[in-house]
């Protein structure tokens, strides 16, 4: 999702930071109980409903049916009680991408969709036939063999299945370059046009460029053609940019493009029954922002970021500045503690998912915009400030990385629906409610018998007193009680559903809430064999990942396992602001030994700002036939460095990666990390004169395996007589 910058220009400085999905790594070993309700206004619960394997996007059909994507490439269908109606639906796996932030990300369904059926997907193509079993990864910045963004219309039957063949690629060969800024959220306006999200994909210069379709809002046909009204779509040297059978040659304008100057549009939402609909756009180094939607509009990037200029070199398409840049609505500062209704929140990096409260649904809250920060882990109520602008407040305080938000089905009336990623993947619904609502956890859902468990009602709502009607699923059942906690003990091997109803003050029962509990089933046991705990490579190295699990009631080879990378980035100038990013995600596979090998390139770092703390942790994943997993993980660091920049004479400027340092100056680097180094040619008093170790005065370097210095001399300038003989 999220945050990098990479500026390809021949003079330009590379600028590259990335602030990702947040993953809080545990080593769990069998049963995590949930993640804590979270804190809402009174009269809101939030619960459960089904832990999912990364979870990208999620929708909802006509006839009450849930979709969700997961990044991997397979599209699940729920009921509303988050009941499988199809896991899968349809499996793209063997065709998608899915390292870095690419995968399956968006789902839209169609307007006439109780007619056509149709529904539509946004996926990384592996165009070019690059995955394969030893590495399962897609190449990045090839620009020869990369993946491409597409997005495809298939027919989702009344089954919950899809037949594969019933693709029809309509958007095609959106860029991947990078696998960072991959956006890809679908919406369809009032107006019957697709909407589709596209990041620039690490390349900020094709935000401003109209010959491609990166950092930008699309608008399209169900067909893919151009939509009537784009910028571009009477432009007589204007393209269809997207079209599957081929980009068409030439330099003209791409007549998709609706609006441009976005730097990664994770989400965007319509207000209900409108046609207003707010981006919100994943900032850099320092702003998040949330945009009005508007036919045409430049939002800026990478010439600024939000309102505000973006620090270092002038790149070619902000030289001149465009004009009539148009400003965010809303945005906030990363790395700030900011005090608004309802809390103090700390730490607001990342913008994700956004909603429109419909009218008439929650008190007070009528069209009111919900947004939501992944690394904050906080939803915010965008409300006007009453002269022409708008604060946020806060709404709720969620588990661990929300991405998705959407108003859906819910009974008689609609729920807010969302998406989280960390640490396993959840789909999450918020209530609200006058009447009793049940809530059930439990301190463990497995084990040998004889099983004691646990279990709360610790959160669960309604006009006191509330009792409490346990059912344990083993004819066990304890009715109106007063006790929030019950301690029971399963005897017998086999798997029970215990449920929960509370009842309020006039004995109003709410609808049940529900576990299942397995008795006589532990989790594996996972071990991590290679690499060794802290092992350090070089950037570029080929790092082996070998894995095992053993099940006291499974066969080895009936084991799923699966290995996760993320890329722990921390800055030194923003600790609070530690985050991941994930590297590489393999598909869960059996093995006749309960034992699977992959490699891992060793990665870059994310700019020098990272360089210090910055490290790899691996997570291999094994889960037993019914369902129990244990996640084991290990740490993996770079090799590092130090390189020491010079000018002659002192105190003179350079530009190294992502810093802006005089000399002298040293750095840490990791070797074989490469980085471009730019020198202010004129400085008050000075021309650059050469490098000591030879080469251009903007350089590209290779980090070397041990330290080293590089020393710009300079020479003094026509007017550099006045200064003073020790500075010259």
């Amino acid at each position: 999702m999220f945050k990098s910058i990479r500026l390809r220009e021949s003079l330009a400085k590379r600028l590259y930071r990335v602030i990702s999905i947040i993953v809080l790594l545990t080593s769990v070993f069998g049963y995590a109980p949930p993640p804590p309700v979270a804190a809402l206004p009174s009269g809101f619960v939030d619960t459960s409903l089904r832990v999912v394997s990364k979870p990208t996007a999620i929708t909802f059909t006509p006839d009450n049916r849930m979709l969700v994507t997961s990044q991997p490439g397979r599209l699940l269908v729920f009921d509303l009680n988050g009941n499988y109606l199809a896991s899968p639906a349809i499996d793209l796996t063997a065709k998608v991408c899915d390292n870095i932030e690419r995968g399956l990300v968006g789902v839209a369904v169609d307007p006439n969709f109780t007619t056509n059926n149709y529904i539509y997907l946004f996926y990384t193509f592996d165009k070019h036939n690059t995955k394969n079993t030893a590495d399962p990864d897609c190449p990045t910045d090839t620009f020869t063999i990369d993946p491409v963004n597409r997005v495809s219309r298939f027919t989702l039957n009344a089954n919950s299945t899809i037949n594969p063949n019933s693709e029809v690629v309509i958007v095609d060969n959106l860029s991947s370059t990078g696998g960072f800024h991959n956006s890809g959220n679908l919406e369809f306006g009032p107006d019957g046009y697709l909407y589709i999200s596209a990041g620039e994909a690490s390349i900020a210069l094709r935000a401003q460029q109209n010959f491609n379709l990166a950092g930008k809002i699309l608008r399209v046909a169900t067909d893919g053609t151009p939509a009537p009204g784009n910028m571009y779509a009477s432009d007589p040297n204007g393209r269809r940019c997207g079209d599957p059978a081929g980009v068409p040659s030439g330099s003209g304008p791409c007549k998709e493009i609706y609006a441009f100057g976005l730097r990664n549009p994770f989400r965007f939402a319509f207000k209900p029954g409108t046609s207003t609909f707010y981006i919100n756009d994943v900032g850099w180094d320092s702003y998040e922002e949330i945009s009005l939607g508007q036919a045409g509009a430049n939002y800026g990037w990478p010439c600024r970021e939000g309102a505000h200029p973006r620090p270092g070199p002038v790149l070619s398409v902000c030289n001149p500045l465009p004009p009539n840049m148009v400003d965010p609505i809303f945005e906030y500062q990363h790395g700030v503690t900011y005090t608004v209704p309802g809390t103090t929140v700390n730490n607001c990096n990342a913008i994700t998912g956004g909603a429109f409260v419909p009218t008439g649904l929650w008190p007070g809250y009528d069209n009111v915009y919900l947004f939501s920060d992944y690394v904050c882990n906080h939803i915010f109520a965008l409300r006007s400030n009453g002269s022409g602008g708008f604060i946020a407040e806060d709404f709720a305080a969620v588990p661990p990385g929300p991405t998705d938000l959407i108003f859906g089905p819910y009974g008689s009336t609609q729920a807010l629906y969302y998406t989280r990623r960390s640490p396993d993947g959840e789909i999450r619904r918020i209530v609200y409610s006058t009447g009793p609502f049940a809530v059930l956890t439990a301190d463990k859902n497995s084990g040998v018998a004889p099983l004691t468990v646990t279990f709360s009602a610790q959160g669960s709502s309604g006009t006191a007193p509330l009792k409490y009607d346990w059912n344990f699923g083993d004819g066990t059942v304890i009715t109106n009680t007063t006790t929030v906690t019950r301690t029971h003990t399963y005897t017998v091997s086999g798997t029970y559903t215990a449920t929960l109803v509370v009842r309020d003050n006039a004995n109003n029962a709410s609808s049940p809430a529900s576990l299942v509990i397995q008795v006589g089933n532990t989790a594996p046991m996972a071990t991590i064999q290679a690499p060794a705990n802290n092992s350090a490579y070089a950037v570029g190295s080929t790092i082996q990942l070998v894995g095992s699990a053993t099940d006291g009631q499974s066969a080895a080879s009936t084991l799923q396992l699966s290995f996760d990378v993320l890329l722990w980035h921390l800055d030194e100038q923003n600790p609070a602001g530690q985050h991941t990013h994930p590297l590489m995600s393999t598909n869960p596979v059996t093995s006749p030994n309960g034992t699977i090998t992959t490699t891992l390139p060793m990665p870059e770092p994310e700019g020098f700002r990272a360089t210090r703390y910055s490290y790899l942790e691996v997570q291999f994943t094994a889960t037993d036939p019914q369902g129990l997993s244990t996640v084991v993980t290990r740490t993996i660091q770079p090799l590092r460095t130090y390189l020491t920049f010079e000018t002659k004479p002192l105190g003179l400027q350079l530009d190294v990666g992502d810093v802006e340092l005089t000399g002298p100056t040293t750095l840490i680097s990791w070797p074989n990390y490469e980085f471009e180094v730019t020198v202010p040619l004129t400085q008050t008093g000075w021309v650059f004169n050469h490098w000591a170790d030879g080469g251009p005065a903007n350089r590209t370097i290779l980090t070397p395996a041990s330290a080293f210095t590089y020393t710009a001399n300079f020479r003094c300038s026509l007017d550099c007589h006045w200064l003073p003989i020790i500075a010259r």
